[in-house]
């Protein structure tokens, strides 16, 4: 009985555009999350690429990833959270829809790596106007907790989505992406439909890579950073070196992994 009660406390003390950000960031995470690790194991095991090439695309794709976030960041203060965000979600239905078609043709590596990376960089451009239109709606007592439910709901994602996929891909890999597709289009209409700007003012002055250059000043920061990338680097064979592995020398079935 606690349990529900606090269940109901917090569901109470967040309004509905947190909630309907949660439920988009759930959604999202469980389509992305259902198509990601195998991306590396339809490239690898059915175009038959090395890894070297399907570790170059990732690279590739992280950077492009690291770009499209420091670009989101600026369109989100610029012209408004919610702007960036329907934008960007409308963007992402389309790109993983190509990502579906160029799969279900057998297109060659470098036409597959390039929608994937254009899949990567859209994504990116998203996550700012999501993570700061929490802060706008979320009073700043509260954020920690709010940003702990919202990191939850992606957990989630990513633990239910890997399980579906892998049901999925006895199918076929594109239907692992029109899956995403679809979660995408969700995302996109709840944000539509039950979301509104929550930035009060767009005036931010001129940018300037300056600005995102000072905190380098902040060594307690940047010591996070480092640590962040060790544990980043791990947890990226997941969708790598680790998937390949386990179906390729292991020998488990992609509905295992």
């Amino acid at each position: 009985m606690r349990i529900r009660e606090r269940v109901v406390e917090t569901l109470a003390r967040y309004d509905r555009q947190f909630w309907t950000l949660f439920v988009v960031q759930l959604i999202v995470a469980v389509g992305f999350g259902a198509a990601m690790p195998f991306v590396s194991i339809f490239l690898h095991n059915v175009l038959g690429v090395s890894m070297t090439y399907v570790g170059t695309i990732m690279l590739f794709s992280a950077l492009v990833s690291a770009g499209g976030r420091l670009l989101g960041g600026e369109i989100a203060d610029r012209l408004g959270r919610r702007p960036l965000i329907v934008g960007g979600m409308s963007a992402r239905v389309l790109v993983f829809a190509l990502m579906a078609y160029v799969i279900y043709v057998r297109a060659p590596a470098w036409a597959v790596g390039t929608v994937f990376v254009a899949v990567r960089f859209v994504g990116a451009m998203v996550r700012p106007g999501l993570s700061a239109m929490v802060a706008d709606v979320v009073e700043p007592g509260r954020r920690v907790e709010a940003y702990a439910l919202f990191r939850i709901g992606q957990n989630a994602g990513w633990a239910v989505g890997p399980a579906i996929g892998g049901f999925l891909v006895a199918t076929s890999y594109a239907s692992l992406f029109l899956l995403t597709t679809v979660a995408s289009l969700i995302g996109l209409l709840l944000m539509v439909f039950l979301t509104r700007e929550s930035i009060r003012t767009t005036d931010t002055g001129q940018f300037s890579l300056g600005r995102v250059l000072d905190v380098a000043s902040d060594l307690r920061f940047l010591v996070f950073c480092g640590w962040s990338v060790l544990l980043f680097i791990v947890m990226g064979q997941f969708a790598t070196t680790l998937a390949v592995f386990s179906t390729e020398v292991v020998g488990i079935a992609e509905s295992q992994l």
